[in-house]
């Protein structure tokens, strides 16, 4: 999902942006609430420059770029057969230890 920045008829402005685990909160320090019906926050206006200020520092855009709005800051992995490859942007890595006991 690209990020996208919308003026809303109320004044207030809506942001539809994908799942990052630092947005909620930092959302939320700026007055945004989650719509969870829309799936969007909502802020006021007077917020938009700060809106746009956090969205490119956790997005690294805050969808106003043409040609590359949404898209993450890092190059895009190729597929074996030239296509873009589809990748996650936040990956968990778990590890297993296994070690000998000595005793």
């Amino acid at each position: 999902m690209p990020l996208s920045i919308v003026e809303e008829e109320d004044g207030r402005i809506a942001v539809a942006s994908p799942y990052h685990p630092n947005f909620p909160l930092r959302a939320r320090s700026l007055g945004g609430v989650w719509d969870a019906a829309r799936r969007v926050w909502i802020f006021d206006a007077g917020d938009q420059d700060r809106v746009r200020s956090l969205c490119r520092e956790i997005y690294g855009t805050d969808g106003k770029e043409t040609g590359m709005a949404g898209m993450a800051p890092f190059p895009q992995a190729r597929g074996r057969r030239g296509s873009p490859k589809r990748r996650p942007l936040y990956r968990t890595i778990t590890a297993i230890v296994v070690g000998c006991a000595s005793g």
